[in-house]
């Protein structure tokens, strides 16, 4: 004979109060930054000199893997704004997300969690979200339009799937801000 025991609920009420923790997004966004970083540390200087057709050396080849970890990183400290502003990102055992704002949206969450971004921010934000969504992880994106090229707000053009080293210092500065505005800057 068997005895049936009451569930536990400790488990569900753990979820949602971790999702709703915007420490734990905090944690989450470092373990990434520190894995950009990293990433971004074996490529300095990045080799500029390899002729054209030239098979790409191996730690050439991480600089897609840097920018997923960054954008990532980016998520999960604008969702720890979000909950710090007093919203919600999981009810009872859901993730339920910010209405409205698709998954990885960098810009979308920026502006829903009121994160006041620059011209060329938000430029690094949209290219971020394609990259998250496409060329850091496929090769192809969901829809060829983001294959086109696009005006760079400080002159010239290129894709939003190219990775541009230069976007990197203009990511650690939202990040820095974005720590200082949750209150973890030291």
């Amino acid at each position: 004979m068997s005895v049936k025991l009451p569930p536990d609920d400790r488990p569900k009420k753990d979820f949602e109060l971790s999702g709703n923790a915007p420490s734990a997004w905090f944690m989450s966004a470092d373990h990434l930054l520190a894995g950009a970083r990293i990433l971004i540390s074996e490529l300095q200087p990045p080799n500029m000199d390899l002729p054209i057709g030239s098979e790409i050396p191996q730690r050439e080849k991480l600089l897609p893997a840097a920018f997923l970890l960054y954008g990532f990183a980016l998520e999960n400290l604008l969702k720890a704004l979000w909950l710090k502003r007093g919203n919600t990102l999981v009810v009872g055992t859901k993730f339920t997300g910010i209405k409205g704002v698709g998954g990885h949206d960098l810009p979308k969450l920026a502006q829903v969690t009121k994160f006041s971004v620059s011209e060329v921010e938000r430029f690094v934000l949209s290219g971020l979200h394609v990259k998250l969504v496409s060329s850091a992880r496929y090769p192809i994106g969901t829809d060829w339009s983001k294959h086109r090229s696009v005006s760079y707000p400080n002159g010239g053009f290129g894709s939003h799937t190219t990775f541009n080293s230069g976007d990197i210092a203009v990511i650690e500065c939202m990040v820095d801000r974005l720590i200082k505005e949750l209150g973890y800057d030291g």
